[in-house]
């Protein structure tokens, strides 16, 4: 099994990075400002000798002055020739002639093996001169820098900030890894917790004490998580044996109709003709009710299904939607409240499976002749369906809208209901930003509103 490398770990390693990059970087940033440094000021001094050197010895050629060779220091190297190339003074005879510099700067001279036992590694600065007889000269100075102490204490820096960085390093590490693992401590805390939750103890919460952080928000999080999960898990169990329940009616029925027959009903044409019309009926009702099913099943799980919206003329509409029911309804009185020209933008076909639902609860739930209204409040951009019928108690409400809810079982057998159009209805409202409110007074009648969102 490949061994996890833990959060702490990664970020101890990301931080002793950094720590190495900065620290690299910044000893080059150190080693080249010195050295830059170093280098100007040598070259300060050597311009200065060589012009030490060029005047002293212009005044030894003139004045017949002693040159001043006191006033060289032991490490600085100077060589006074002829234009030729012949040797004048210097303090160092194996100093070999170098060309001219730029005015102002110095160079680096360096041969390898130039020595028996070393190389030659000079800074130097050479220039020529001419007296007032016309004679030219070549003047220059240098220092070794192979004996050089600034130089040499140059050279070291590097492993000196290698040695020092390592303990650096090391300590970082160490602090890193025991302030990301104390960081980190809520953390393993929020997985243990999690780990132990299953969906048996969806009601168990993750501790949502400590620091006021991302940590905090985190469980935070997660428990709204998990409420939604229980709720989701609630229904779900709810819908199944709801389910269960209305499917295991029909079923008996279905079969004690099937053991009837079996037995000696279908020596009885009076029997058998009333279980072939039972359970033909049943058949229709489960057919009815799993057709139900799967609408509600693809209406709320399909995220992707398309309800384009179109501009609707309401008011014919509405009026053929009323046609089709007063054919089926005929004793029923409707009543279409829309001004003439009012337009709405909705999905046509959608939003006439919900008032369907509406008004064919309104005709189911009311005494005969049934009354429905269908309305439309243009200030309001609002729907609405209302009846005269026998109204629902306001404990009833709250609870219309979830599957297979009924007000009363015995009414909803009468008229064949299966407690699923109102959820249908529901989800097509959400996928058309509709919202639904209903109110209702018992004995006077139920109104339904479809509030236009958007």
């Amino acid at each position: 099994m490949k061994r996890k490398i833990t959060l702490s770990i990664k970020l101890t390693g990301i931080f002793t990075l950094l720590i190495f990059v900065s620290v690299f970087f910044f000893s080059l940033l150190m080693i080249s400002t010195t050295k830059k440094s170093l280098e100007r000021q040598q070259t300060k001094e050597l311009l200065h000798f060589l012009s030490l050197v060029e005047i002293g010895y212009k005044n030894e050629l003139r004045d017949d002055v002693n040159f001043p060779s006191h006033a060289i220091p032991y490490y600085i190297l100077y060589r006074v020739s002829k234009a030729d190339g012949s040797l004048l003074r210097t303090n160092d005879a194996l100093l070999p002639v170098l060309p001219n510099t730029p005015a102002g700067q110095s160079a680096i001279e360096f041969r390898e093996g130039f020595f028996i036992d070393g190389d030659l590694n000079l800074r130097y600065v050479a220039k020529e001169f001419s007296l007032e007889s016309g004679e030219t000269y070549r003047v220059q100075v240098a220092v070794d820098l192979h004996q050089d102490n600034a130089h040499l204490v140059l050279e070291g820096l590097p492993p000196i900030f290698l040695l020092f960085s390592l303990p650096l390093l090391i300590l970082c590490s160490l602090v890193a890894f025991g302030v990301s693992s104390r960081i980190l401590l809520p953390l393993r805390k929020i997985i243990q917790q999690a780990q132990e939750i299953t969906s048996e103890k969806l009601d168990s919460r993750l501790d949502e004490g400590g620091a006021k952080d991302e940590l905090q928000e985190l469980a935070t999080t997660f428990n709204q998580l998990f409420c939604r999960l229980e709720e989701d898990f609630e229904l779900q169990r709810r819908f199944t044996s709801d389910a269960a329940h209305e499917l295991k009616t029909p079923l008996a029925v279905i079969s004690g109709h099937v053991d009837l027959l079996c037995r000696w009903g279908k020596d009885n044409p009076t029997v058998l003709e009333e279980s072939l019309q039972t359970l033909q009926k049943e058949s229709r009702s489960m057919s009815q009710l799993i057709e139900k099913l799967l609408q509600l099943t693809r209406t709320e799980n399909n995220q992707k299904a398309s309800y384009p919206k179109e501009k609707i003329a309401l008011q014919k509409f509405l009026q053929d939607l009323v046609k089709d029911f007063q054919l089926l309804h005929p004793e029923a009185q409707f009543l279409i409240d829309c001004p003439n020209k009012a337009e709405i933008f909705c999905n046509q076909e959608a939003l006439q499976q919900i008032l369907r639902i509406f008004i064919k609860n309104s005709l189911n739930y009311s005494d005969q002749p049934a009354f429905v209204s269908v309305g439309w409040n243009q200030e309001k951009h609002l729907l609405w369906v209302q009846d005269k019928g026998w109204g629902i108690e306001n404990h009833h409400l709250p609870h219309l809208f979830d599957r297979f809810y009924r007000v009363d079982e015995a009414r909803n057998r009468r008229t064949g209901g299966t407690g699923l159009g109102l959820p249908i209805a529901k989800a097509l409202a959400e996928k058309l930003d509709l919202s639904l409110e209903i109110q209702s007074l018992v004995g006077q009648g139920t109104t339904i509103f479809l509030t236009f969102l958007h």
